[in-house]
């Protein structure tokens, strides 16, 4: 069927923004010194510990999707 806008923005090929990851500790700090450098940023997610795929959240619930992103290698 018909993937949604939300499936189509988690799985598809192009990337706009930049995404990383922040230690915890250090999360305060990277927040002060995006907005010392007028840079936007979003807290997007948190990585836990597991081999199972990503699981979103979507007004509150979770998504999981058959497909992965697409993978340039």
């Amino acid at each position: 069927g018909e993937k949604s806008l939300f499936e189509k923005a988690g799985t598809g090929c192009d990337d706009y923004e930049i995404l990383c990851a922040v230690p915890p500790g250090s999360v305060e700090g990277f927040v002060k010194a995006a907005a010392e450098a007028d840079v936007a940023v979003a807290h997007v997610g948190t990585v836990t510990e597991g081999i199972e795929g990503p699981v979103f959240m979507e007004r509150g619930e979770e998504r999981r999707f058959g497909a992965g992103s697409f993978s340039h290698f």
